[in-house]
């Protein structure tokens, strides 16, 4: 009676060690599942079948005057060396710096309001909330290190804090995402340009770029800084500052658009040039201009009937994707096409 009352709870016991050894490699695989898919290029590729203005959020306006607020808007969430403990599973082999960028607080009858923030209150905020275009590391190396690191665990800790935060509110037009006073909400500037034979520069940015390495982009892109401040239009100081020191050009530009990333949660002013020679003629200059090697490794002239193919086979940001391809009519018949025959050199 004694043997068999012995032999129950023992079956009993290897049964419960059982369930829980099962219990948590189930949860082990729907975790890696889960960060494979938010953090890894098998969610880029799936993006890239989207419409691309179905990726975006659009402003009813465009502003006209600007404003600069002492105070922002922005609430922050963690302090400097809670940041720095997020950043440093990012930083490994990127340019970081913590440079002063413009937010835009809110944007009321054409009037832009603007304030200081830090770049990595962006990192810390939306790259946080939407990790897109953050640092690709295998589920299984993140899954151990988050069960045996101290550090890490405390760095998904302080991650959730910013995400409770934000995740409740609404973001379904551009003024909520506006309104979100937890995000960092930096101004990005992304600009078209096409050349005399109305070919449309695409460039594949380096890989030690802070925010979207690899990635193929716009002529150039760049966040408005303190510098452009001092201007009458903040965003179009950035977009000309931007164009002349990664790809040495100036160009009259033209504002058509501000939207919001759901990718990033990030405002992007869109601006768009002509230039009256080829690219070819420039080619040479553009290779030597100040940040060309820290922000660009190839070229390419895309003609204008061919970009839609381009951008849905290879992987654009959703800010790019829209400015280079958003009018196309029926992006379920588009074609991918290889980028290759377009290269400039």
């Amino acid at each position: 009676m004694i043997a068999d009352l012995l032999r129950e709870i023992l079956t009993s016991t290897m049964s419960g060690v059982l369930t829980v050894i099962v219990t948590s490699l189930l949860v082990a695989m729907v975790y890696a599942l889960y960060f494979e898919m938010q953090r890894s290029k098998f969610m880029k590729d799936i993006r890239r079948f989207k419409t691309p203005a179905k990726r975006i959020l659009c402003s009813e306006e465009l502003p006209h005057t600007f404003s600069v607020s002492e105070k922002s808007a922005f609430v922050p969430l963690l302090n400097e060396q809670e940041q720095k403990i997020i950043l440093e599973q990012d930083a490994k082999g990127k340019n970081l710096f913590n440079g002063k960028a413009v937010r835009l607080d809110s944007l009321i009858d054409g009037e832009a309001v603007l304030s200081e923030v830090g770049f990595f209150d962006f990192m810390t905020t939306n790259l946080v909330v939407k990790p897109n275009s953050r640092t690709k590391k295998s589920a299984f190396s993140n899954l151990y290190a988050a069960i045996f690191s101290d550090q890490i665990r405390y760095a998904s800790k302080l991650e959730h804090r910013v995400k409770a935060a934000v995740l409740g509110q609404s973001k379904k037009t551009f003024d909520d995402v506006l309104a979100i006073r937890e995000l960092a909400n930096i101004v990005t500037v992304s600009v078209l340009l096409q050349d005399s034979t109305g070919r449309i520069l695409v460039v594949k940015r380096g890989n030690k770029v802070a925010i979207s390495s690899g990635n193929f982009a716009t002529a150039c892109a760049g966040s408005v800084d303190d510098r452009d401040l001092a201007n009458d239009n903040p965003f179009l100081s950035c977009a000309q500052r931007e164009l002349q020191e990664e790809l040495g050009i100036k160009c009259d530009l033209k504002f058509d658009n501000l939207i919001i990333s759901k990718q990033k949660l990030q405002p992007a002013a869109l601006f768009s040039g002509r230039l009256d020679c080829t690219f070819e003629s420039l080619y040479q200059d553009m290779l030597k201009a100040p940040d060309f090697k820290e922000e660009n490794s190839t070229l390419f002239a895309v003609p204008d009937n061919k970009i839609s193919g381009i951008v849905k086979k290879y992987q654009f940001t959703d800010v790019a994707a829209f400015q280079l391809a958003g009018r196309t009519k029926s992006w379920f018949t588009v074609i991918p096409q290889s980028i290759a025959p377009y290269k400039l050199s």
